[in-house]
Parts: structure tokens; sequence; C-alpha cells
């Protein structure tokens, strides 16, 4: 079985607990990685800090439980 990068172990952790009120420090604890290196990882990787992937993820988690009708 492959072991999860970093950033994997985060991505992971931030979709289970996406109803939950996280931020980097609970990322970090959680995947055993300091502050300073989740902060340039997801910006580095990603091109964004981990409080915005957050809440980019959680408006599309919205939108994508939203009725619309006309």
């Amino acid at each position: 079985m492959k072991e999860l990068s970093p950033l994997e172990k985060a991505i992971e952790y931030i979709e289970m607990h996406l109803d939950e009120h996280i931020g980097l420090n609970d990322v970090s604890r959680e995947t055993g990685y300091s502050y300073y290196y989740m902060t340039r990882l997801f910006s580095s990787v990603l091109g964004e800090p981990v409080g915005r992937y957050i809440v980019r993820r959680r408006l599309y988690k919205a939108s994508e439980n939203c009725c619309y009708s006309p």
C-alpha cells in the first residue's frame, strides 16, 4: 500500500472534516508537519493558502448540495 504524501494527508483530512471548524493548526497537527511547512506546501503546489483552499472546498460542496429552480 502506497504511503500518502504530506499534501495528500492534508487534503484527505480537510475533505473528511469540511463540516467542522478546522484550520491550518488542525491540519498541521493531524498530518504531523509544521504549520510553516504546510503553509509553504499548499502555496507552492496548489497556489493558495490552506484557509482559502478550505473555504473554496466548502463553497463547492455547498453548491453541489444546493437546489436551483428557475
